[in-house]
């Protein structure tokens, strides 16, 4: 039960809606007051910026690889049972000849 929750906020947080209300959220503040100093500047980034942005961005990257890893699986599995029906079928074809020639 807890998991299927987790799991549908993880999908949320991984949606280009997602990142855009994080970008607006961190940058926002900035429209009324800018940092200073470099040493605000760079508090600003790795606190408010990177942490908001970086979230969403990084769960939607990790949902794109994971649907390409999942589609490469397939894609193999599809290809390994093709040649595993031919290689099936050369397999009854051989048995089927040393049937008839009495071995």
């Amino acid at each position: 039960m807890i998991d299927k929750v987790f799991e549908k906020i993880a999908d949320g947080l991984g949606t280009n809606c997602t990142i855009v209300i994080f970008a607006l959220i961190a940058f926002a503040p900035l429209f009324f007051q800018l940092p200073k100093t470099v040493i605000e500047w760079q508090m600003w980034l790795s606190q408010t910026c990177i942490q908001l942005v970086a979230l969403a961005v990084l769960q939607k990257g990790t949902r794109i690889e994971g649907q390409r890893n999942n589609r490469l699986l397939q894609e193999t599995h599809d290809n390994v049972m093709k040649e595993f029906k031919v290689i099936k079928k050369l397999c009854h074809g051989c048995l089927e000849m040393r049937k008839c020639h009495g071995e």
